[in-house]
């Protein structure tokens, strides 16, 4: 388990303020244009998630640090090597099989 904790109470939360849209949404719409709404919620969600956004932040260059110093290699791209010692043209291990 990560130092954070046990999370899973976010989405049983993030599960019941979904469950009381209909709720506030439908008085809503008689008065105020769906733009307006839209907004509102996207307002109120960034204002409620901004004391987590340093930590992201951080976490995020972090792993763009450790990716582009030479971190985990991606299984997409194939491991380089010389042909034979002294040689300058690298090949991938697979054009040498």
């Amino acid at each position: 388990m990560s130092k954070a904790g046990d999370l899973t109470w976010l989405v049983a939360l993030g599960a019941a303020l979904w469950g009381t849209d209909a709720l506030l949404r439908l008085p809503l719409t008689h008065s105020l244009p769906a733009t307006v709404i839209v907004v509102a919620e996207h307002a109120i969600v960034v204002l409620v998630l901004i004391p987590w956004l340093p930590r992201a932040f951080r976490a995020f260059k972090a792993m763009s640090a450790g990716a582009s110093s030479g971190g985990a290699r991606s299984r997409s791209a194939p491991a380089r090597r010389r042909s034979r010692p002294g040689c300058s043209r690298w090949h991938s291990a697979a054009e040498t099989r």
